[in-house]
Parts: C-alpha cells; sequence; structure tokens
C-alpha cells in the first residue's frame, strides 16, 4: 500500500530562515559603511557650501560699507550673523546650521549659539591681508579653542578636540577674505593653523558662538 508523500504546508524551515537572516546581515554590513562615507560627504559639501555662501554675504555687504565687512559695533561671530539677517543680507537663518554638529536647527528668530556653526573675523576690512580667516566652521569639539588675536602662524593656532562636526578633529574649512576656500588638515595632534605661512596683516580677532 503507496503512503502520499508529505508535503510543507507552506513557509520557510528554521534553517532556510537563518540562512536568509544570515545573508541579509552581510549585505547591511557592506552596505552601511557606504552610506556613512556618502552621508559625511554630503555634511562637508554642505559646510563648504556654507562658508562659501556666507563669505560671499560679507562681501556683498563691504560693496555697501565703505570696506568693512561687518558692523564695527558687533564685536561676535554671533552678532555679525544677526545683524546680517536683520539688514536682509541673509534671509534664512539655516545657513549657519551645520546639520551634523548635532547643534539644534534654526527655528526662526534670533539667532543663539546653540545653533551656529560658524564663526568669523571680527571688524574685519578690505584693507585687512587677504589670508585674513574671514569664515571658518566649527564643530562640537571646538568651543573654546578659537585663537583670539591673530598676527602670526603661531597665535593663529587652535586645536580641533573630536566632536559630531563632519570633520571631526581632522581639520577646518576656512573662507579667508582673498575669496578663497580651503580645508586645514590638523597634524597628528589635532593642531590646526589658521594663519598661512606670510600672512603680514594686523592683529584681527576670530570669533565663534
Amino acid at each position: 500500500m503507496k503512503h502520499p508523500r508529505s508535503r510543507r504546508a507552506g513557509g520557510f524551515s528554521l534553517v532556510e530562515l537563518l540562512v536568509v537572516i544570515t545573508i541579509i546581515g552581510i549585505l547591511a554590513s557592506l552596505a552601511v559603511p557606504g552610506i556613512n562615507g556618502a552621508l559625511q560627504k554630503a555634511r562637508q559639501t554642505e559646510q563648504i557650501n556654507n562658508v562659501r555662501n556666507i563669505g560671499t554675504v560679507m562681501f556683498t555687504y563691504s560693496t555697501d560699507h565703505d570696506g568693512n565687512y561687518s558692523d564695527p559695533a558687533d564685536t561676535s561671530a554671533l552678532t555679525i550673523f544677526q545683524s546680517l539677517m536683520d539688514d536682509n543680507y541673509i534671509k534664512d537663518g539655516g545657513i549657519f546650521f551645520a546639520s551634523s554638529s548635532g547643534k539644534s536647527k534654526w527655528a526662526g528668530g534670533a539667532l543663539a549659539g546653540s545653533n551656529v556653526s560658524y564663526g568669523c573675523a571680527v571688524q574685519a576690512t578690505t584693507s585687512d591681508d587677504d589670508l585674513l580667516p574671514l569664515v571658518f566652521g566649527i564643530n562640537s569639539g571646538l568651543p573654546g579653542a578659537t585663537p583670539n588675536q591673530v598676527d602670526s602662524a603661531s597665535a593663529g593656532q587652535a586645536t580641533l578636540a573630536s566632536g559630531s562636526g563632519p570633520w571631526g578633529n581632522q581639520g577646518v574649512i576656512v573662507f579667508y577674505k582673498g575669496n578663497q576656500a580651503k580645508f586645514l588638515k590638523a597634524d597628528s595632534n589635532g593642531v590646526v593653523n589658521f594663519i598661512p605661512v606670510g600672512y603680514d596683516g594686523r592683529a584681527a580677532t576670530l570669533s565663534q558662538p
């Protein structure tokens, strides 16, 4: 007497499910680094563009205000950026926010130090040396480390701490008064020099929120 062959009612066996889960895990482990790398590159590009755009706005301001890149009465990056918005040179405060900085996004109204991810030179003018850092990116590991008075290579150094910014402690993006954006690579100790060799300008103040 022949017995009918047993058939699986449907679905997968435990072994088959484990094989599928393993394959998915392997594919995910291969894809995640690539995705993270692409996101990091996009964030770095965003910061480069923002630094250039803020610098360009300050150039425009200088043509309207006797060569001053900002209101001489403003003595910090935060007040300089706020004045640029108040005077309608910048209408979207989101330009001062770097999406990878871990800081709060601009929600309208007055700027606050917690949502500004860039610094700038204070009381800079068109008569300053072209190698003066006009605008620069910062990250959450940098507060308090920005050089203040800068008049030589040694006085323009800052130590970058590892943070959540797009570059971490690898370096910083700087837009110079001479209309050039440059990535400054930090040394093995995380020290970056904001002032290039050849700077021969007056002592200037760099400020960050």
